[in-house]
Formats: structure tokens, C-alpha cells, sequence
């Protein structure tokens, strides 16, 4: 195995671009961190690249985008929401899945990440493991073409293929585009009834059963504000209720469409019989 350290070092320094179709770009320019996230990254079958500032990020992606981004939020040449709200403004790069990481205490840092179009946040110091099941969610494969990739809900379409979300409501928009992890995060709540989750239940179901020790609950949160507000723009931001001291579910006003909409994916002869439905 190459050395961590050395290989960091001239990768940040610009001696090779992203190369192969598993790159994972790591954009800080701490040196510490770039050695921890390559060792991380490369043990786990990917091929990590460096850069130590935007300008540097920004050439490699357009030489090669990379699989994934893992940027920090103090760069020094810019800030990383700035360098995120450019490549979203990029057709090439507008869904480039994005784990922005920081070492500021602000509580609002999570929203204002994800605002800028971040798909997830971590704060430093991390867990190295976290940040790695924070990577494979988002590089979770979508749905297969053969299964059921639309579900409807009380006007609300849920497009997995096309990682988008889709409204009959009269609101001025009619359709926005979802982040991966916004979209299973949607996913889950519309196929899974009007049962209460936890926020360690949805960590589990999201991350993997032996995920939930490695995540904040507060994570959980954060997702959840981004996604209302995603859905307000079209009129459906009730459509996951917070149950004080317990968790989230799907509002119970449309979970029975839900299990409708779920029920007509299915093959037919997989259907109960329509008396029985009643």
C-alpha cells in the first residue's frame, strides 16, 4: 500500500487528477484530516484524491467529476459554501453527491450546509466510520428500472429514478429535484405507513442496523427541516408530522393513501382480494 501521508501530500499538490470511476475528491487543507480520509477511503475500495483549496477542486472536476465530494467548510481561498453553490449552479455537477465537513459550533451550520447544497454534514472531530456510512448511503444504488420507482400520495410523486419530487398542488412550483439521501429519506416515510419512528429507528433503516451508535440524533433533525422545506415550495412541508418526544411518521391524514400507492406497485397477484382491503 502506498503511504498516506506522502501520497496526500502530492496528490494535494496537484500532481494527478481524479482517474477512475470510484474517485472520492477530498477538498481541506488539512493535511491531517486528507491522511485519515485517503487511509479511510482507500481501505474501503475507492480511490481518494486531494485538493487543498477550491481552485484546485474545481480543475480536478473539470478534468474528471469525481464519484463523490467530501469538501471542508474553511478553505483557503474561498468557503465551502461557496464552492458547493457553484458546481450545484453546473448542470455536470448539480447532483454531485457532497459530504461537507466543519469545525465550527454554530448550530445553524447543518441548515445553511444543506442549503447550499450539501447532501450531508459531519463535524469535525469525526468519526471515521460515521463518516464512512454517511458515504455508502449516498452512494447508494436508486432503484432498480423493473421495480416500482414512482409512488403517489395525496398529489405528492415521489420520482426515485429521476431523484425528484412532484406536485399536483397549485403552489408555483410543480417539481424539484431531490438530493439521494433526500429521496430515500422521502422514500422511506412514504412506504412505511403511519407507524411513529424513532430517530434511532431511522438511523438504522437509513444507515444500517449497525449504524446507530455511530450517528447524532440531531443529524436526523436537520434532514428532516431540509426536506419540509423542499416540500413547502410545493404545499406539502405537513406531510411528515414530529411526534413530541418520540420521533416522525408519515401524517396520518394521507397514510392510508400511502399503503394504497404502495399496494398498487405491487404484481396483482400479490393483491389481497378488494373485500379484504376494506
Amino acid at each position: 500500500m502506498s503511504n498516506p501521508t506522502a501520497t496526500a501530500r502530492s496528490l494535494a499538490s496537484g500532481e494527478s487528477p481524479c482517474r477512475v470511476e470510484k474517485d472520492i475528491l477530498i477538498v481541506d487543507a488539512d493535511l491531517r484530516v486528507c491522511e485519515t480520509l485517503w487511509t479511510l477511503f482507500q481501505d474501503a475500495g475507492y480511490q481518494p484524491c486531494v485538493a487543498s483549496t477550491a481552485q484546485d477542486a474545481a480543475a480536478r472536476i473539470a478534468l474528471r467529476a469525481p464519484l463523490a465530494l467530501v469538501v471542508d467548510w474553511s478553505l483557503p481561498d474561498c468557503s465551502g459554501l461557496s464552492f458547493l453553490l457553484d458546481l450545484r449552479a453546473e448542470p455536470r455537477t448539480e447532483r454531485l453527491p457532497a459530504i461537507m465537513l466543519s469545525a465550527r459550533d454554530d448550530a445553524d451550520d447543518c441548515v445553511r450546509a444543506l442549503d447550499a447544497g450539501a447532501d450531508d454534514f459531519v463535524r469535525k472531530p469525526f468519526s471515521p466510520r460515521e463518516l464512512l456510512s454517511r458515504l455508502r448511503v449516498l452512494l447508494r444504488p436508486m432503484p432498480r428500472a423493473e421495480t416500482s420507482t414512482r409512488i403517489s400520495v395525496n398529489g405528492l410523486t415521489l420520482d426515485m429514478a429521476a431523484m425528484r419530487v412532484e406536485s399536483e398542488a397549485d403552489c408555483g412550483e410543480s417539481a424539484l429535484p431531490l438530493s439521494p439521501f433526500e429521496c430515500q429519506l422521502l422514500h422511506f416515510f412514504l412506504t412505511h405507513g403511519h407507524r411513529v419512528y424513532s430517530r434511532r429507528e431511522i438511523i438504522g433503516e437509513l444507515y444500517g442496523p449497525q449504524a446507530g451508535g455511530q450517528h447524532d440524533d440531531r443529524s436526523v433533525d436537520h434532514h428532516v427541516f431540509h426536506l419540509r422545506k423542499t416540500l413547502r415550495a410545493l404545499g406539502h412541508d405537513t406531510v411528515i408530522e414530529t411526534v413530541r418526544g418520540r420521533g416522525y411518521r408519515l401524517t396520518d391524514r394521507i397514510a392510508s393513501q400511502a399503503a394504497d400507492a404502495v399496494l398498487a406497485a405491487a404484481p396483482a397477484a400479490a393483491r389481497p382480494p378488494a373485500s379484504a382491503a376494506r
